[in-house]
């Protein structure tokens, strides 16, 4: 990953803990997309790892309560499933089986198993490489589960909270499923990178030489635009020297990734993703639950579908020519609040709040010398490591905030005084500190914990216009 900045285009998935791939299964056919009920082919699946075989067929998993389990080695919640799983497979022992499916490469996988096997003891098989079954079932968010009965019929998808011993009991008994039976319609494919809506002529009707026809981007010297939730398709937000825009997100998100893009004097991603950084002084709970999904609904429920249609918005703003970064910034600021937080009656800012747990990075150790190589700025991470080159420290410490521990009542500060690019290399458990401090020995860094002030993002009550 390159660092987050005005000139590099960024997809970010709508969902508090999903993440956004690009997805893909290698087979040769590709099947229809299957709702709930429809049989399941027996497709033969061409690549499996830490599996008796390097192939199998759909039928061999036939007899069994058969659960896809869709994941990504960048996906926390994802891998979080796997101990669950595996003591779910013992307890249903030959009744029950996860398949657990990934787009990415073979390598990769491997490397990143190999590392949870020393860390965390299990070693779940995974179909790599996938082009077809993420198609099947029309899989754009992560993680996502789908139940096929022990016949090969579909039962439903549902998140990580359905994968439980009750619900697996159940099935098992003949008992009807007691998750809703969600399978998500087909999405609709927009044009991000040139724009979110096609703007025409108002041209009147009657002459046969005057056509609707779209308005050519490069006629176009500035707009912006603000509308509600676009029907099947998959939130986003993106941006780039020329344009900003978002669909079917939350304001709540709006907002930060705003803050995140122009609060600090360059962008850090994930800037107040976490939980300790961003809050709601909202009294009025129909406004709450319009800003921000409600803490009850769960990612990938029918509830989730239904507060998104409701509540999510979609923004676009195209540039103005000969402006800088914090002009363009300004813009957005201003849309943002003239279209949303003054007809809601609310107002967003960032201030420091004190008496917060923070773990400051400390330079600990001058023997060990920090550097980079000078490479092309690069990131990479999974659960278990992660690797930058090139890059400050505070590209890692906003990776901890916005990713790893955007749910953990700890906030990461940038305390070692080094604001040169540097090369860094972890093997530990990302999501925790003293793990973390193992791996950092090295660079002669460490995380030490105290109470200090931090920039949190406030929503904050006011009245309506």
């Amino acid at each position: 990953m390159k660092p987050f900045s005005p000139h590099h285009k960024i997809i970010k998935s709508f969902s508090l803990f999903i993440a956004l791939c690009l997805l893909g299964v290698n087979v040769k056919s590709q099947p229809k997309e299957l709702v709930a009920n429809d049989s399941l082919p027996d497709i033969k699946i061409h690549s499996i790892v830490n599996y008796k075989n390097s192939t199998a067929k759909i039928s061999d998993f036939k007899g069994k309560l058969l659960i896809f389990d869709f994941w990504g080695t960048f996906c926390a919640p994802c891998v979080a499933m796997f101990p669950k799983a595996d003591s779910l497979e013992k307890i249903f022992e030959g009744k029950l089986k996860f398949l657990p499916i990934t787009t990415e490469p073979k390598n990769k996988v491997v490397a990143f198993l190999n590392k949870m096997e020393k860390i965390r003891h299990v070693r779940p098989i995974s179909v790599v490489e996938d082009t077809v079954f993420t198609k099947m079932f029309q899989v754009s968010t992560l993680p996502h589960y789908v139940w096929v009965n022990e016949l090969g019929k579909v039962i439903g998808t549902t998140g990580p909270e359905e994968i439980n011993e009750i619900n697996i009991n159940a099935l098992l008994s003949g008992k009807p499923a007691s998750f809703e039976k969600r399978i998500t319609s087909p999405r609709k494919k927009i044009g991000w990178e040139k724009s979110l809506y096609v703007l025409n002529h108002n041209f009147l009707p009657g002459d046969e030489n005057t056509k609707q026809e779209p308005i050519n981007r490069n006629d176009l010297i500035s707009y912006s635009i603000a509308g509600k939730y676009i029907p099947n398709v998959e939130g986003r937000f993106y941006f780039d020297t020329a344009h900003f825009g978002a669909m079917n997100a939350s304001v709540n998100m709006l907002y930060r990734i705003f803050y995140s893009l122009s609060f600090y004097d360059r962008p850090l991603q994930g800037a107040f993703d976490s939980k300790r950084n961003h809050l709601f002084e909202v009294r009025d709970q129909k406004l709450l639950n319009q800003i921000t999904i409600p803490s009850e609904i769960k990612a990938g429920t029918q509830a989730m579908t239904e507060w998104i249609k409701k509540n999510s918005v979609s923004y676009e703003i195209v540039y103005p020519p000969g402006l800088n970064w914090k002009q363009k910034m300004a813009l957005v600021k201003q849309d943002l609040d003239r279209y949303f937080a003054k007809p809601m009656g609310f107002k967003a800012y960032v201030e420091k709040r004190e008496d917060n747990e923070v773990a400051k990075l400390l330079k600990i150790n001058d023997r060990f010398e920090l550097k980079t190589d000078g490479e092309e700025p690069l990131e990479r991470h999974d659960r278990f490591s992660y690797m930058q080159k090139n890059m400050p420290l505070s590209h890692f410490i906003s990776m901890l905030n916005g990713y790893f521990l955007q749910d953990k009542n700890v906030y990461a500060l940038d305390q070692s005084g080094f604001e040169k690019n540097v090369d860094l290399e972890l093997t530990c458990d990302m999501t925790n500190f003293e793990s973390i401090n193992t791996a950092l020995q090295k660079y002669g860094l460490r995380f030490v914990k105290e109470r200090a002030p931090i920039d949190v993002l406030v929503f904050k009550e006011t009245s309506k216009l």
